[in-house]
């Protein structure tokens, strides 16, 4: 059983490489981190403006748009971290 696993992690096994704006690349860290979760049989890294994606990748343009949907993801909830801390303590304060 375990050598057909291997068989079949070995037929999935493929290298891809998305390339990110500049403006993205400080989001690149944490939506790697969340992409390690969402897909556990791939591995990411950064490297410059590209995140490398290796492993049990699927459908090539199902992970790019899930890799770019993480480094927005990122980028909405960083932009949004000042207006969510001045609501609380706005509300907080009455």
């Amino acid at each position: 059983m375990a050598d057909r696993k291997a068989d079949l992690d070995a037929e999935n096994s493929a290298a891809m490489e998305v390339e990110i704006e500049p403006a993205l690349s400080d989001f690149a860290g944490a939506a790697v981190t969340r992409l390690g979760y969402l897909h556990p049989r791939a591995t990411f890294n950064v490297r410059d403006h590209v995140i490398v994606v290796e492993g049990a990748i699927g459908d090539a343009p199902t992970m790019r748009r899930d890799v770019l949907h993480a480094l927005y993801r990122e980028r909405i909830s960083d932009r949004g971290e000042d207006l969510r801390t001045r609501l609380i303590e706005g509300l907080l304060s009455r």
